[in-house]
């Protein structure tokens, strides 16, 4: 890892405090600095760490973070209700220690919060995954794709259903920034295997539970023709085929394991 990080926050509209930044962490040490630096934009910085044993700790607090020790849980949507309170802002972007804002999604985040509708409550970034250190353009984990990363505090209900997250109220929608070609969320998903199935399999696990929670069934036939359709999409329609070893394997594996 390089040097360690330092930096002050530089970013106020019209002299107002505007963003606050979350992160939660835990053994993240090889990614979080870059993600820290690249969150300088934001008037307050929080770092939740859930029991980490490398330098995570020490990293966040030379980036300037306020950082707060939460208990051990899964996924980050559990520490939702006891880390929201923190913020000083009414707007928060929550970030995986793992993901990196570059300058011209910086900019735009800014831009829109600056004009951004009273009725949005909501708002969801162009994002791209990167596995092995690359960046996916095939399968339906490549190209560019949006993910609501930033809430209005006073706007949303929060949930702890791993891959629902917030969701508006009543009134008040998602806002979406536009791709310009260089304002994708870079998102360094999936570094070797080993922790592409760690991942997976922990997620797979606590979205059965929420499908169960909301009252969803599926039969055995159910679960092989839904597979087989989302292999379909995978494989060909998003041209799976097209990114070789990687953009096959992950066809297979992100959609048979599911199975």
């Amino acid at each position: 890892m390089g040097g360690m990080c330092c930096f002050g926050r530089t970013t106020r509209i019209d002299g107002q405090m505007t963003i606050t930044g979350i992160v939660v962490t835990y053994n993240e040490q090889r990614r979080l600095e870059a993600c820290l630096k690249s969150l300088k934009f934001c008037s307050q910085l929080i770092v939740v760490d859930i029991g980490s044993k490398d330098r995570c700790v020490e990293i966040a607090h030379a980036c300037g973070a306020d950082v707060i020790t939460h208990p051990w849980v899964p996924i980050g949507e559990y520490d939702v209700p006891d880390t929201i309170g923190l913020s000083k802002n009414n707007w928060i972007l929550r970030l995986d220690p793992d993901e990196v804002v570059p300058e011209a999604l910086a900019q735009s985040i800014l831009d829109t919060i600056r004009n951004i509708g009273e009725d949005v409550g909501r708002i969801s970034l162009p994002h791209q995954y990167y596995f092995r250190g690359k960046p996916l353009t095939t399968s339906v984990w490549g190209g560019i794709n949006h993910i609501p990363r930033i809430i209005h505090r006073d706007r949303v209900i929060y949930t702890e259903k791993v891959h629902r997250g917030q969701e508006c109220k009543q009134g008040f929608v998602i806002y979406e920034i536009e791709y310009n070609g260089e304002n994708a969320l870079k998102h360094y998903w999936i570094d070797t295997y080993v922790q592409l199935w760690e991942k997976h399999w922990r997620y797979i696990k606590l979205e059965g539970k929420t499908r169960y929670d909301e009252g969803k069934r599926s039969s055995l036939y159910e679960l092989s023709k839904e597979t087989a359709r989302a292999l379909y999409i995978s494989l060909i329609q998003k041209q799976g085929w097209r990114g070789g070893f990687s953009g096959i394997f992950l066809s297979f594996f992100t959609h048979g394991i599911t199975l």
